[in-house]
């Protein structure tokens, strides 16, 4: 019961879907050497990792955000991100960007799990299943998109995300 959750460096890393997380798992692509790394903490099922940028998020339903350094399993930062229910991270080289079922937004800066942006939900009319994670936010180029509701969407450019 493992997921390939990204790549880093040439190597997939890998993580256990069922039960408390404890172990990354690293295969070398091209001489397919696996190691395994014990995390600093273990992950709970709840939680949802995700590789982006070499860096592995995991993100619970409370809104909260680790970022966990894939190599050492060491926890870099943990930080509260006011987001309900998150879905997927999006990340550029200086931001991490969730967004909750109605729309509301935070940026985190990446280095230090700052929350630096916030921008409240757009879905006012009850149409967001809270409990059900967010969907992705999309980074292309400076603009974010930021699903809401059903079937809605907005945009926001990352360079004018203020806290």
């Amino acid at each position: 019961d493992q997921d390939v959750v990204g790549q880093a460096d040439g190597r997939l890393v890998v993580l256990n879907t069922t039960g408390t997380r404890r172990m990354i798992t690293l295969i070398n692509a091209a001489s397919h050497i696996v190691t395994t790394v014990r995390m600093s903490e273990p992950q709970p099922e709840s939680a949802t990792p995700t590789l982006l940028n070499g860096t592995l998020y995991v993100t619970f339903p409370s809104g909260s955000v680790r970022a966990v350094a894939p190599d050492s399993g060491r926890r870099l930062w943990e930080s509260n991100s006011t987001v309900e229910s998150p879905g997927l991270p999006a990340a550029s080289a200086t931001h991490l960007y969730l967004a909750s079922p109605s729309g509301r937004l935070a940026a985190l800066n990446v280095r230090t799990g700052a929350v630096e942006a916030t921008l409240q939900g757009r879905d006012d009319g009850g149409t967001a299943d809270s409990s059900a994670p967010g969907a992705p936010p999309t980074l292309v180029g400076d603009a974010l998109y930021v699903p809401y509701g059903i079937r809605s969407v907005y945009t926001v450019d990352v360079h004018t995300l203020r806290a």
